[in-house]
């Protein structure tokens, strides 16, 4: 649990606590810099006449967790940068037999689901229009309603976090906002979205 609005003796700050600021701290879930993406809870609460923000982190199911593609461990009274082995068991030596059956049990059965290999999405040519059909549909919170909108989950948290380590994503939420407006500039209808429960059919139409 992390208080903004506080001094570290537990004195008020008078921090203005305004909805932009709670929005920034929310936003942190999704720029992609903490990967795998936290759950995290941002909210407002006033103790007495100070203003507080608060910040509800859950404990990670999916450790080690990443911030811009490095992992953090105690060391004593100080913080270090993990080395590999250290990211599974801090505090152990890469020759323990506890670091291999670890990082063996990681990468036999937790990441193994129909999830995790999907088939590639499939592009279909016509003279018109161009199909992007990528299966599995929506996932987690992106529903119809907020598609497009920097709402973001991902099935495979993994490969988000080595795509955006690898530079090849800046921030993640903006793919959609960017599509659109290439597309405008180059004259090209907003793309047409079909949302089904197995899949997610996207279409370019040609430019009139």
């Amino acid at each position: 649990m992390i208080f903004v609005g506080v001094e570290d003796e537990g004195a008020c700050a008078h921090l203005k606590i305004t909805d932009r600021l709670l929005r920034d701290f929310a936003q942190m879930r999704d720029d992609g810099n903490i990967l795998p993406f936290p759950y995290l809870i941002v909210a407002k609460h006033p103790i007495g006449d100070c203003e507080v923000a608060t910040i509800e982190v859950a404990p990670a199911d999916n450790p080690p967790i990443r911030y811009n593609g490095r992992v953090w461990i105690r060391m004593g009274p100080r913080r270090a940068q993990a080395a590999h082995a250290e990211e599974f068991c801090p505090g152990r030596r890469p020759d323990d037999p506890l670091v291999a059956l670890q990082q063996l049990a990681r990468n036999l059965p937790m990441h193994r689901s129909d999830e995790s290999t999907n088939a590639p999405s499939r592009i279909y040519w016509f003279s018109d229009r161009i199909e992007f059909d990528s299966p599995s549909g929506l996932y987690g919170r992106v529903s119809p309603e907020n598609f497009g909108t920097g709402i973001t989950d991902y099935r495979n948290p993994l490969l988000a976090e080595g795509i955006k380590v690898l530079g090849y994503v800046q921030r993640f939420g903006l793919g959609i906002p960017l599509t659109e407006e290439a597309l405008r500039k180059n004259g090209n209808a907003k793309p047409e979205y079909r949302f089904e429960l197995t899949h997610l059919l996207t279409i370019l139409r040609r430019r009139s």
